[in-house]
């Protein structure tokens, strides 16, 4: 054999070599496994629609996989929300998915809009639930399914939301009422007993003052739910205050 013939042999094999390091990189690291975790009955009902269309991804390379696509994916199903979305080499993809959960209840234009306890938008006109909160006194920017709500009042609404929590949700609150101006930001939650809970200034140290009215609602009782309602305020000398005051006061 000449010397030709073993260049062009050497480069034949070299050839070869690269090819089956090329294919095996690529066999390697092929997505084989996407695995969804749903935690919540709502995204079971639709894990199998949700499947066939992540198995499309199946014997793409890994490496080069953009996440974001597989995100995508799920913001089609507002009432989903991925917790975790991660490669797990050399073949596998793990997706862990969690409900939210619907709380606030906000009427818009003879429209009504479900919202989660972080004001994402869930549904327009339908909803799951029965017992939710009726959110009102907000002027409205924006309420897109599938999106945050957007709302003049941002900063007060964030604090609406936390003071929300610590009134336990829909457990305890029937509306929330908002009365935003130029010199106050308070806020009126209407609890299932008949109780209306007014937070004077909510953005100054609301979560504090809910606090402390839920401390006076929980040591209440019944009869004297059934009669008064919680004023809280702070005093000239800094002090949180939760006052019971007639109904009709």
């Amino acid at each position: 054999m000449n010397s030709k013939s073993k260049v062009f042999l050497n480069l034949i094999i070299s050839l070869i070599f690269l090819a089956v390091l090329v294919f095996g990189f690529f066999s390697v690291f092929s997505l084989k496994v996407v695995d969804v975790k749903f935690s919540v009955v709502y995204g079971k009902e639709y894990s199998e629609e949700i499947q066939n269309r992540l198995d499309v991804y199946k014997n793409k390379n890994l490496l080069f996989l953009k996440t974001e696509e597989i995100s995508e994916i799920f913001a089609d199903y507002p009432y989903l929300q991925v917790t975790e979305l991660k490669k797990v080499y050399p073949s596998s993809l793990s997706v862990s998915v969690k409900e939210r959960q619907e709380i606030y209840k906000l009427n818009v234009d003879d429209h009504f809009y479900i919202l989660d306890d972080t004001g994402f938008v869930l549904a327009k006109d339908v909803s799951y639930g029965d017992k939710l909160i009726n959110l009102s006194g907000v002027s409205v920017k924006s309420s897109v399914v599938g999106n945050m709500l957007s709302v003049e009042e941002s900063e007060l609404i964030k604090v609406v939301y936390e003071m929300s929590a610590v009134g336990l949700y829909t457990n305890n609150i029937e509306g929330i009422e908002i009365e935003y101006g130029l010199e106050k930001s308070d806020v009126v939650f209407h609890m299932r007993t008949g109780v209306d809970i007014t937070v004077m200034k909510a953005l100054d140290e609301g979560l504090k003052k809910m606090e402390n009215a839920m401390q006076a609602y929980d040591n209440a009782d019944d009869y004297l739910k059934s009669t008064d309602d919680i004023l809280v305020y702070k005093t000239d000398e800094g002090e949180i205050k939760a006052t019971w005051t007639s109904h009709d006061a």
